[in-house]
């Protein structure tokens, strides 16, 4: 007998790879100290330094509240310095050398998990479902 959730619906589908996903990083990057949300702020500040934590939170999916904690840490980490340039209230975030350096251990793991998630896809079905999840995403930009 089938039901109704023999066929998940994508949003479901999309939700459940995002929550797995987000655990075989978070258990792989712990042997790094990092979490997934860290891991991603890092490399935020690798491909654009000087945010302030309301840029970054944005661009991780984080409410900033929660961005202030996970920077916090990261600095105490010493893997990020914030630096107040002296007007106004903005604080710049950069990494710091250790925090290259995580951040470059980190992305040949990361490299793994996703070779291995997507491990049975051939290299054109991988281009054809990242154009897929790209146009998705820019439908609901719009919404």
């Amino acid at each position: 007998m089938t039901g109704v959730m023999d066929v998940k619906p994508v949003g479901y589908l999309v939700k459940q790879v995002q929550h797995l996903l987000r655990r075989v990083m978070d258990d792989t990057l712990r042997d790094l100290g990092l979490t997934t949300p860290q891991y991603a702020i890092l490399l935020v500040l690798t491909e654009d330094p000087g945010l302030s934590g309301a840029e970054i939170a944005r661009r991780c999916f984080v409410r900033p509240q929660t961005m202030s904690g996970i920077l916090s840490n990261l600095k105490a980490a010493e893997l990020i310095q914030r630096v107040h340039p002296g007007h106004g209230r903005v604080i710049k975030t950069y990494l710091t050398e250790k925090g290259r350096e995580v951040v470059s251990a980190s992305e040949s793991l990361v490299a793994e998990i996703e070779e291995s998630m997507l491990s049975r896809l051939s290299s054109s079905a991988r281009e054809e479902f990242r154009g897929h999840l790209q146009s998705c995403i820019d439908v609901l930009e719009r919404v």
